[in-house]
């Protein structure tokens, strides 16, 4: 473990926001999906176009696996690079990774708290927020009995799927938790390794043995697909010089990637996680194999790009409520699920497009704040410091 010191910039940095935005984008689109239209056994003569767009609005859960490779990624350099560079910090650390977590979380709960407690009073009558509708595919719990205070502080401490269930109608939140108990543990498996006392060496590795007890065997097993996003970083990049070559290994992992999407109906849903975690970060070798330190050319896309990643986030943590609020509202009207005809699908649009604008609007007032925020938390940190040391 002693590779990373890669900073990403360029067309790297540009595929990797445009595969975020992309996954947040799946997941949006997915649950749209769902929500509102009829399963693919029931659409009147599904032609092969209908059957192939179901298939690809179907693998939101696949998108997820996206983001956990690209988080494991972007972590693990930052952290090794810190330990290599003898410059890493617990509290800076933890300071960069809760800014980034709770200036969209927080929001993102009051919002949920807020849309539940309207459609719950409003649309009691459908059955969707006591679990009772005739359609469980996504919402298979009472929303209800999972918005009490308790749910709610615990999904605040990232408890969601170890202890208590995700608050309210915001069921995406199960991976937040894993997410957050990954940048946990990463750094202690590093600083194991990094140690040169055995002594520390025994502490650590214990302190990771509990953690990894505490948070579960599901979470504990999607670590090893998180880590994935570290493993590229070990695998050495100047050993293949011809671009053919370089070309035919991208072309060989979008492949196995698409083989791979589907699997989760013929396996085991883990198994079938793993092999899309593997094949996705084949497709990130290769990016970096070809892309990694050549610069876009139109500065507009990137910039584009960007602006649509720069929110993925609070798209992804604030969508779920919205929709749940809406699928309610159709429900009132006696309307259930409907046929992908063009009217319709132009409905199922208006509502992507009104979630996407909406998650925008409330990413001007939180994500895009975080270095801001991140900035003067750590600020202020340092003075504190400065000043505890000039007292002492």
């Amino acid at each position: 473990m002693d590779k990373p010191k890669m900073i990403f910039t360029g067309k790297v940095s540009y595929y990797f926001d445009l595969f975020r935005w992309l996954a947040a984008l799946m997941v949006l689109i997915g649950h749209i999906k769902a929500l509102f239209f009829v399963e693919l056994s029931k659409v009147h003569e599904p032609s092969l176009i209908i059957k192939i767009l179901y298939f690809i609005f179907s693998r939101g859960h696949q998108s997820v696996i996206v983001f956990f490779i690209l988080s494991g990624l972007f972590i693990s350099a930052g952290v090794i690079n810190s330990l290599k560079g003898n410059t890493w910090n617990w509290k800076i650390y933890l300071i960069n990774r809760l800014v980034r977590l709770y200036t969209v979380l927080i929001p993102a709960l009051i919002l949920g708290m807020i849309l539940d407690k309207v459609g719950m009073s409003l649309y009691s009558n459908t059955g969707i927020y006591q679990g009772h509708a005739s359609d469980k595919f996504i919402l298979n719990y009472s929303i209800e009995n999972n918005s009490n205070w308790l749910i709610l502080i615990g999904n605040l401490f990232y408890l969601q799927g170890i202890l208590i269930p995700v608050y309210g109608s915001n069921s995406p939140l199960w991976s937040l938790s894993y997410e957050f108990w990954y940048y946990i543990i990463f750094p202690i498996i590093a600083m194991t390794w990094y140690s040169k006392l055995f002594r520390n060496k025994i502490v650590m590795g214990l302190i990771t043995l509990l953690l990894f007890a505490f948070v579960g065997k599901e979470i504990g097993l999607y670590f090893f697909i998180w880590i994935l996003g570290f493993i590229v970083l070990l695998i050495p990049q100047n050993k293949i010089k011809s671009m053919k070559t370089k070309i035919a290994l991208l072309g060989i992992s979008v492949l196995f990637f698409v083989i791979s999407l589907p699997l989760d109906r013929l396996i085991h849903k883990a198994i079938a996680d793993f092999m899309v975690g593997i094949s996705f970060s084949f497709i990130v070798y290769t990016i970096l194999l070809i892309f990694n330190g050549k610069q876009i050319q139109k500065k507009n896309v990137d910039k584009y790009v960007k602006n649509m990643a720069g929110f993925s986030y609070t798209l992804y943590l604030v969508h779920f409520p919205i929709l749940v609020f809406l699928h309610a509202l159709n429900y009132s009207f006696g309307e259930k699920k409907w046929q992908p005809d063009i009217i319709h699908t132009t409905f199922g649009v208006l509502i992507m497009m009104f979630v996407l604008c909406f998650a925008w609007l409330i990413s001007i007032f939180t994500e895009s704040k975080t270095l801001k925020i991140k900035k003067a938390i750590l600020s202020s940190f340092f003075k504190l410091k400065k000043t505890h040391q000039n007292v002492a």
